[in-house]
């Protein structure tokens, strides 16, 4: 990989939150061409999580940083409820 996509994906790395959901459409909104994303993984700098949805090599998700990714990042209105919101108001 040469050094302009490294620093590429440097800067994705330490601009957006760990553990977060990355989706293929939010990525390429902020510049990151289908290429660049594809080799990304082949790089093992991020993993395929489902279609159009990628996390860092090491991370682990959970549903709420993907509920995060759909309302910050495709602009849903999409929240807990039910016990699980009123676990997370305890």
């Amino acid at each position: 990989m040469t050094t302009v996509i490294s620093s590429i994906i440097n800067h994705l790395l330490s601009t957006t939150p760990v553990g977060v959901v990355l989706t293929s459409t939010w990525l390429t909104e902020q510049g990151y061409s289908l290429e660049l994303q594809n080799q990304s993984r082949k790089s093992h700098w991020f993993r395929s999580i489902g279609t159009g949805a990628v996390i860092r090599e090491a991370d682990q998700v959970d549903y709420l940083r993907a509920i995060y990714a759909l309302q910050t990042q495709l602009g849903m209105t999409l929240h807990p409820g039910a016990k699980t919101a009123l676990a997370l108001a305890l």
